[in-house]
Formats: structure tokens, sequence, C-alpha cells
């Protein structure tokens, strides 16, 4: 499938209210799910348990989860972007928000809100070396490929989508803080 290199690479609210409902939280967890471990890299002196937090608000979405469980993960991924903003850590703070907003409800503009917190915290994490659009070009990949699987299978708004339909999270390889492990003791 080949690039269309006029289109965003993020997709637009249009685009995204036209996938499948099911299929739009799926890509919203994988835009979330592909920025959590910028918590820790933006933030290396955060307590774990707001670290343990921002994974389990995406870990309870991904895992379809109760709706108390749902709502406790995103209390505790608020709780740790409030943090996160004390210490002025913009890209912790857009990490866990997205997370919270994410496991707080299935709602379209919380999906919505998720995926542009997800990408904001890519764009705050980047520097000259950091291949910023090679990023958001993999965030335009999971989209296009959920649209192509929509349309190929006919999957409606209660069709389950599996983590595994998107592939590979970095092929090539991820980004330095994907992979980094600051020291935790504090």
């Amino acid at each position: 499938m080949s690039l269309n290199r006029k289109r965003p690479l993020i997709p637009s609210v249009e685009e995204f209210t036209a996938l499948p409902r099911l299929a739009g939280m799926a890509f919203a967890t994988r835009c979330v799910r592909r920025v959590v471990p910028i918590y820790r890299f933006a933030w290396p002196m955060a307590p774990m348990h707001h670290l343990t937090a921002v994974e389990n608000a995406v870990r309870v979405v991904e895992e379809n989860r109760s709706d108390l469980e749902r709502s406790e993960a995103a209390f505790a991924a608020a709780a740790a972007a409030d943090a996160a903003a004390r210490v002025s850590s913009g890209p912790a703070y857009d990490t866990a928000r997205a997370a919270a907003r994410l496991a707080g409800s299935d709602s379209v503009s919380a999906a919505v809100f998720a995926i542009r917190g997800a990408c904001d915290a890519l764009v705050r994490v980047a520097t000259v070396t950091t291949p910023l659009t090679r990023q958001l070009r993999l965030v335009r990949r999971d989209f296009d490929r959920l649209v192509q699987l929509a349309k190929v299978n006919g999957w409606t708004d209660e069709t389950l989508v599996s983590v595994e339909a998107f592939g590979k999270m970095w092929p090539g390889g991820g980004p330095e803080w994907w992979s980094s492990k600051p020291d935790l003791k504090s």
C-alpha cells in the first residue's frame, strides 16, 4: 500500500469516524500503546505507581475489562498526568492524559483526544535526530491498515479487532525512548 503524500500523517476526525466503532477504539489504543514508554523517558524519576497507572490504563482497554476497572484505571492515569504536569514534563503529561482519556470512555471524542495526545507526545520528544516523520507514518500505516481490513472483511461497529491486526509496532526498530530504561531509583 503506497502512502499518499498529500494526506496528513495523523488521520482527520472525519476519517476516524468513518471506521467501525471498535476498529476506531483499537486504533486509539494502538496510538496510546505506542507512546506509553514516553512517560518513563520524559520523567525518569516518576514514582513507580504512576508508571504502572499509565500502563494499566492502556491494558484495561486492550483486554476489554469492566467499566469499573476502566474507570479506576482512568482515574489513576489522570493522577499520573497531574503529577507529570507538576514537574513540567509535557510529554509525560500528554501520554498519561491520553491513557486516562482512552480508559475513561469509549466515546469517539475520547478516542480522538487520546490519538491527538499520543501524537502530541511523539512530537514533544522529537529531537533533531528523531525520525518524527517515520513515527507518524507508522500511525498513518496503522490507520490505513484498519481501513483496508474493515473494507475487505466487512467489519461492523461490533467487530472485535485484535492487536495482531496491526503488525509490528516499530518495523526496523523503535526510537530511543521506546527501549530506554532510565534508573528508577527514587
